[in-house]
């Protein structure tokens, strides 16, 4: 009878040829076509610098800046805070954005300086104004 020990070396053998342990060799991908400038497309299609409108993706309008009132609105409550030392001009300048980014800092937000809604929340104007 033969021991363990004994067929081990012969089970390792007989392993081997059918890759325990190498790697397949891996097919590559066939060469494309190299076009020339005087050559046709391999695709047929024809070339044009115009985008098409079909393949145009859909994307809602977003606003990027407050219309006059809701700026207004926006820049008392800042003041009313203390962030926006100037007089309210209905207008989104440098100094709100800078009032709003320093407010969205300290209440913990996320710093943008866009009137974004949990800022606009905590500041008692009810979030977003999508009126536009």
């Amino acid at each position: 009878m033969r021991t363990l020990a004994s067929l081990l070396p012969a089970c390792a053998l007989a392993l081997i040829p059918f890759g325990w342990g190498l790697q397949a060799p891996t097919k590559k991908p066939a060469a494309q076509k190299k076009t020339t400038a005087g050559s046709k497309r391999p695709s047929g299609k024809k070339s044009s610098s115009k985008k098409s409108s079909s393949k145009r993706s859909w994307r809602q309008p977003r606003q990027t800046e407050p219309d006059a009132e809701r700026a207004r609105e926006i820049q008392e409550a800042l003041s009313r805070e203390g962030y926006l030392t100037s007089k309210p001009s209905g207008k989104w300048d440098a100094a709100t954005s800078d009032a709003f980014s320093r407010y969205q800092r300290d209440q913990g937000l996320p710093v943008t300086g866009k009137p974004e809604s949990r800022a606009l929340i905590k500041l008692g104007l009810g979030g977003p104004n999508h009126s536009q």
